[in-house]
């Protein structure tokens, strides 16, 4: 323990001083009170958390789209930042996440394909971003079409999954989507569970397994209240890996015939057993469940990889949280609406 202790005091104490700068509730109801969104970036420009990021832009011109861009970027700066004063053994953790920066390119490149007519421009990533990407990121950003990005990502871990999909009859960006998230989570499930050892081995896989558990609880959720989906399809979703969710317990919520259905199946699962769900939604659940999940894993293991994932899961949430309350102030909710999705 005191060799770890030793390995992981400095960076430790770097993601505390990050933390530090994270935006508070307090913030957020700022924010919420916010008239137009050129006054939402104004306060962000004066956050010691966002102030470097919106310095050189002039919050008068610019779009909805280059300020998603830019609170995205924030969290591959602050990964960045970690990565930098990582030892070498810390960095080939860290590295787990880099796929999930990657994939994040991959989708957007996507959107912009599928979407073209509704999206102005092509995604743009800055150099010093895409530099650490085993991609050929402005190919991918420039490619019109599947066979051309497909085509790019030649001698790249994702040219075998894309071909594969084109030579299914699946191929809605929907369809790629939910594959790149499925072969993300095998990815990194499989690194945690066979190639790390000891304590940081024991984080991450129960980190990750409980995201995969609660991510299949959601989609399938979603299947049943917004779709009309048979359970054949259901399943060829879901992510083929099983941690506090039995396959059984799965295949029991697939099979449902109506929401009603599903609710009371999740009744026997263990997350509704050892949380106190009480007129939560299912969607809260995650959130709720994910987030007590990094915090206890931080609190246990503070000399190991947890106090910097968990740093990364509040701001990937707060980034969200940010999403979301601009969007509000852009179409004028009252404060108190906004802070109802903002301060779950």
């Amino acid at each position: 323990m005191s060799g770890n202790l030793i390995k992981y005091s400095a960076i430790t104490t770097k993601v505390r001083a990050m933390q530090s700068h994270l935006l508070t509730s307090d913030d957020f109801k700022k924010l919420s009170n916010m008239e137009t969104t050129t006054e939402f970036i104004a306060y962000l420009k004066k956050h010691p958390g966002y102030a470097s990021f919106f310095a050189s832009f002039d919050e008068q011109r610019l779009h909805r789209g280059e300020i998603e861009r830019i609170l995205s970027d924030t969290i591959f700066f602050d990964y960045a930042k970690i990565y930098r004063f990582a030892s070498l053994e810390q960095r080939k953790i860290l590295d787990i996440y880099l796929s999930y920066f990657e994939i994040k390119v991959l989708k957007e490149c996507l959107q912009y394909i599928f979407h073209k007519e509704r999206i102005s421009e092509p995604p743009r990533f800055k150099p010093h971003i895409s530099s650490h990407f085993n991609l050929n990121v402005e190919a991918l950003t420039d490619s019109k079409t599947m066979d051309e990005f497909i085509s790019n990502l030649r001698n790249t871990e994702y040219h075998s999954l894309f071909l594969k999909l084109q030579n299914s009859s699946s191929k809605s960006l929907f369809d790629y989507q939910i594959q790149l998230d499925i072969y993300y989570f095998q990815k990194i499930w499989g690194i945690a569970k066979r190639k790390l050892r000891g304590t940081n081995s024991n984080v991450l896989s129960s980190l990750i397994g409980k995201e995969i558990d609660l991510l299949n609880i959601l989609w399938v959720y979603r299947f049943k209240k917004y779709y009309k989906v048979n359970s054949t399809d259901i399943n060829s979703c879901m992510i083929p890996i099983h941690y506090k969710l039995s396959k059984s317990d799965l295949t029991k919520l697939i099979e449902t015939n109506s929401l009603d259905d599903f609710l009371k199946a999740f009744e026997s699962t263990y997350y509704y057993k050892t949380n106190k769900l009480e007129e939560m939604s299912i969607e809260d659940l995650y959130y709720k469940i994910l987030q007590k999940a990094y915090k206890t894993s931080k609190v246990k293991n503070p000399s190991s990889i947890a106090p910097i994932v968990y740093y990364l899961f509040l701001k990937s949430q707060q980034i969200d949280r940010l999403t979301t309350a601009l969007e509000c102030v852009r179409y004028n909710l009252e404060p108190n609406e906004t802070l109802k999705y903002v301060l779950q």
